[in-house]
């Protein structure tokens, strides 16, 4: 009897570091519906270290009736892209597996956590207040930046540092299942604005925030010597 038990135990052990490992299957599932019921944009998985794992829509350069889909993982804590892979071409219905079967691997390898996702929407309930979202445009230089800034409801004071970002449309936020951190998402329109978005090009973008501490400051906002 005991035999069983410890064979039972080991069973529901392994079944349970399998289910949280990333599969090919758990990638076509998800990715696949990408674009049809929400945002071009879904988070896959998130690693106790910041780095998020998402699924997003590149549209090509040139209308060819289709969209790119990359596999992307970012750095939320200090904003920058890891890696990103390549898992479908406008003119694929379906998932390049070998790119997606190399996702797959460096997510495992990594020890990323499968954490689907579709976008939230603002405002943020957190500690008892609600945050929205704003977008600021700022002027002082050639490029065009953007700020964004959350908005504490109650406080009605901006709680995290600005952070430099191409924000045109944001749609969203992504959540960390380990830390109180989001992913901020927004959509960039083509060039030439969203009046002329049939010049293909838009892509969705991402910027993380902590919620007790804000956004990290820009690089160009850092003194280096």
């Amino acid at each position: 009897m005991r035999k069983l038990i410890l064979l039972l135990l080991l069973f529901s052990a392994f079944t349970a570091v399998a289910e949280t490992q990333f599969t090919v299957e758990f990638m076509e599932k998800h990715i696949t519906q990408i674009g049809k019921d929400h945002e071009g944009c879904i988070a896959l998985g998130w690693s106790k270290s910041g780095d998020i794992v998402f699924a997003t829509i590149v549209e090509p350069d040139e209308p060819v009736g289709g969209f790119h889909v990359d596999v992307i993982v970012f750095n939320t804590v200090h904003d920058f892209q890891v890696v990103s892979f390549r898992v479908k071409s406008p003119t694929q219905e379906l998932l390049d597996i070998q790119n997606t079967k190399k996702a797959v691997d460096y997510l495992n390898k990594n020890k990323f956590t499968p954490d689907y996702q579709v976008l939230r929407k603002f405002p943020l309930a957190y500690n008892n207040d609600s945050y929205s979202i704003g977008v600021f445009t700022l002027r002082e230089s050639i490029k065009q930046k953007r700020n964004l800034k959350l908005h504490a409801e109650k406080s009605g004071a901006f709680k995290p540092l600005d952070v430099s970002a191409g924000a045109d449309r944001v749609v969203g936020f992504f959540k960390s299942p380990f830390e109180n951190r989001i992913a901020i998402c927004w959509y960039v329109p083509p060039m030439g604005g969203p009046a002329e978005s049939n010049m293909g090009g838009g892509y969705y973008a991402l910027s993380g925030c902590h919620m007790d501490t804000g956004f990290e400051k820009p690089d160009e906002d850092k003194n280096v010597n």
